[in-house]
């Protein structure tokens, strides 16, 4: 490439840059991959090469949706979207309106998210396009599992499953894989949720998938009952996931740790662990991980002589689950009724002053939160 940027030759620096993409993305290597995507958009603009350049900006969302830059995914897919459409592209449509979905659905728009996936469907079945409808397959069943539909939710993976072992994608069903451990995990069967989680791991770190293994680490620690393993899993993965600047993976590793620390009764140090995933939540707009580390977090602080905070960690979880009608408000919802009676008359008339300026006194008073 660096020789096609000398010779000024912009059709083979855009050819170059698309076809290293996916090699340098498997690895972590996302500076790089920003540097060459940057370079050939430049190359693609000079030649007015419209379609090329709606590809690359869909290379740069997926970069930035690595990293957990909503923000600047979301512009990029949006950019490409709008270049594909104009140009009745519409195989160019369809990946960049699964990408928007992920973007949405990472930002905790589950229903805008549901409707780009569902559009996107309907594009790959028009098109008999197998590898797009599985992966559309998981991404429904993700949205599924989220809203509490653990039956459409198993039958959604099970296809995407059968489809990528079927073709011999072994990305995509790790995957799958790491997603129905999720599941099985819900489902209360753990011991399937581990094997799953365990199978998920071993494929991505066959394939070099860097990010794909860091979640499968932590997902893996999460559920394995050896203390050692689990804190040695977490703190890889976690260790990686700064590495690659993957906000998503940290949080969740943090998080992790911070369940592992409150298993072993050390509560102060899981109330730092969440205080951190939360700080990298809050700075990367991701409502979705943040609720889920809020219930945990509201259950450590009630553990370590702060049932006021915990009252209102509970009820910002529950307002979160409750706008996008997510099955986690019932979990929430457990921690409000435990601790409502440990918090002091005296200070009820604060909490619901507080639950007020954060804008969640209609859901702390559904909660039963009263003065």
């Amino acid at each position: 490439m660096e020789t096609a940027i000398e010779a000024g030759d912009d059709h083979s620096v855009v050819a170059y840059a698309r076809s290293m993409f996916g090699f340098l993305r498997s690895r972590g290597l996302y500076d790089e991959c920003e540097r060459r995507l940057g370079i050939a958009e430049a190359a693609a603009r000079r030649m007015g090469d419209q379609r090329g350049l709606a590809r690359l900006l869909n290379q740069q969302g997926l970069a930035a949706w690595d990293r957990f830059d909503l923000a600047g995914a979301q512009k990029c897919f949006e950019a490409s979207f709008a270049i594909s459409e104009e140009l009745g592209d519409k195989e160019r449509v369809l990946p960049t309106l699964i990408n928007l979905g992920n973007v949405q659905w990472g930002g905790g728009d589950v229903q805008a998210a549901r409707a780009a996936w569902e559009r996107a469907l309907g594009l790959a079945d028009e098109q008999h396009h197998i590898g797009y409808r599985a992966v559309l397959s998981m991404c429904l069943g993700i949205a599924a599992m989220d809203v509490g539909e653990f039956d459409r939710s198993e039958a959604l993976l099970a296809e995407a499953l059968a489809v990528h072992r079927q073709r011999g994608n072994g990305v995509g069903e790790a995957m799958t894989l790491y997603n129905l451990s999720d599941l099985r995990s819900r489902q209360g069967r753990e011991a399937e949720a581990l094997e799953a989680a365990r199978q998920a791991l071993q494929l991505s770190e066959e394939g070099g998938e860097a990010r794909n293994a860091a979640l499968a680490r932590v997902r893996v620690a999460r559920l394995s009952g050896e203390r050692a393993e689990a804190e040695r899993l977490a703190k890889e993965g976690l260790t990686i996931a700064r590495q690659l600047g993957d906000s998503a993976c940290e949080i969740y590793a943090e998080d992790t740790l911070g369940l592992i620390a409150a298993s072993q009764g050390d509560h102060e140090e899981a109330v730092r662990r969440y205080a951190t995933a939360l700080a990298v939540a809050a700075r990367t707009a991701s409502e979705l991980s943040a609720a889920d580390v809020l219930t945990n977090a509201a259950a450590s602080l009630a553990r370590v002589g702060r049932p006021r905070d915990a009252l209102l960690a509970a009820v910002a979880a529950a307002e979160q689950y409750e706008r996008r009608g997510l099955a986690g408000i019932e979990a929430a919802r457990r921690v409000v009724e435990t601790v409502q009676e440990e918090v002091g008359a005296a200070d009820r008339p604060a909490v619901v002053a507080e639950a007020e300026a954060l804008g969640v006194l209609g859901v702390a008073a559904r909660l039963g939160v009263r003065e």
